[in-house]
């Protein structure tokens, strides 16, 4: 079983705590070929955007906190709300340059090259 990580540690003030954190894109994107890009075998390539707000939110979201100021309990969840808060209003920010720099230093994360083979188009069928 995973323990919460100390965080802080002095006389006056403690807290610990613990959180899983996914990296995701967090919207889906489209990709369109056309009759001439299938034929030719052409390699669309998709990169993951966003992924500060996505990894901040999916931290904080499953942050389990423990927070005590001379032995007296804080409520963690409002110092949580409080954080997501702040972190909601930084990521846009910091997402638009993190992605512009990862972009001109030609570095992509969470990408995908996709290509299609082949389009079957059958007979129109109703499904109930």
């Amino acid at each position: 079983m995973t323990q919460p990580a100390t965080l802080v540690s002095t006389l006056l003030v403690g807290a610990s705590g613990i959180a899983r954190a996914s990296l995701a894109s967090p919207t889906p994107q489209t990709i369109l070929f056309s009759a001439d890009d299938i034929a030719q075998h052409r390699v669309r390539t998709v990169t993951s955007t966003g992924l500060g707000g996505a990894l901040a939110t999916t931290l904080l979201g499953s942050l389990t906190l423990n927070v005590n100021v001379l032995g007296i309990g804080l409520p963690a969840a409002a110092i949580r709300s409080a954080l997501l808060a702040a972190m909601s209003a930084v990521t846009p920010g910091l997402d638009t340059l993190l992605d512009a720099t990862l972009r001109t230093l030609g570095v992509g994360v969470g990408q995908a090259d996709v290509w299609m083979n082949a389009v079957r188009c059958d007979r129109a069928v109703l499904v109930q």
